[in-house]
């Protein structure tokens, strides 16, 4: 892999202040009340499972998906202290589900490991996970693996790169989390068929490069991925 002398003529280029760089990712401390909204993606919202009074344990479906969507799960284990709608910062009504969280960080018996061996079962483990974008549209990443019978791909584009000036959270997982991301690519290219990824990183990234660059060359991957 190699940093491509070639760039955007014009557009803005705000000052970068990449102060986080070298921090380390820590996890945020639990809290005692966490609020899940059952509309976090493109699509209808998801229709509450769960109702007041409820235990729930971390993974369980409390929000039924229809269409595209994908499910919703709880982040915690606890009671359900409600469900009701309420306006969010965003101007919109939407439905909630209030858990108050026990601190016991209980799985659900559902969390196992998916049974992935071709194509059909990798999307359905995807959408099972809940798994959309992480830009602002929220887009189901189920749907993106189905492209059209007709347009087979045959290049993976791995957005490895910061769009604004401050976030660097893209960077530490590559340099803590190599190997996820590099196993990960390499899933996507095994049951979607696809012959080879490009990952794109800017050039304010030599240690994430670095990084990424050597998990490659420890699972051999230099001839699928650049």
């Amino acid at each position: 892999m190699e940093f491509a002398k070639r760039a955007f003529k014009g557009g803005i280029h705000p000052p970068e202040n990449k102060l986080t760089s070298e921090k380390a990712i820590t996890e945020i401390k639990d809290i005692a009340l966490v609020r899940i909204p059952m509309n976090m993606a493109i699509g209808a919202p998801c229709k509450p499972t769960v109702k007041k009074g409820d235990h729930v344990d971390i993974g369980q479906i409390i929000g039924e998906p229809s269409g595209i969507a994908v499910p919703i799960h709880a982040t915690v284990s606890g009671t359900v202290k409600a469900v009701k709608a309420e306006y969010m910062g965003t101007g919109e009504m939407m439905m909630l589900v209030d858990i108050e969280n026990d601190f016991e960080n209980t799985l659900h018996e559902s969390v196992q490991p998916p049974v992935v061996n071709d194509y059909e079962s990798f999307v359905a483990a995807v959408k099972a996970s809940g798994m959309v974008g992480m830009g602002g549209a929220g887009f189901p990443t189920h749907i993106k693996m189905r492209p059209p019978a007709d347009k087979k791909p045959d290049t993976l584009l791995v957005n490895a790169m910061e769009c604004e000036p401050y976030i660097t959270s893209d960077e530490r997982q590559m340099i803590e989390e190599p190997k996820s991301i590099i196993t990960g690519i390499l899933t996507v290219l095994k049951y979607m068929e696809i012959p080879k990824a490009i990952i794109g990183i800017e050039q304010n990234k030599p240690n994430g490069l670095k990084s990424l660059e050597e998990e490659i060359a420890r699972q051999n991957a230099q001839s699928q991925i650049e």
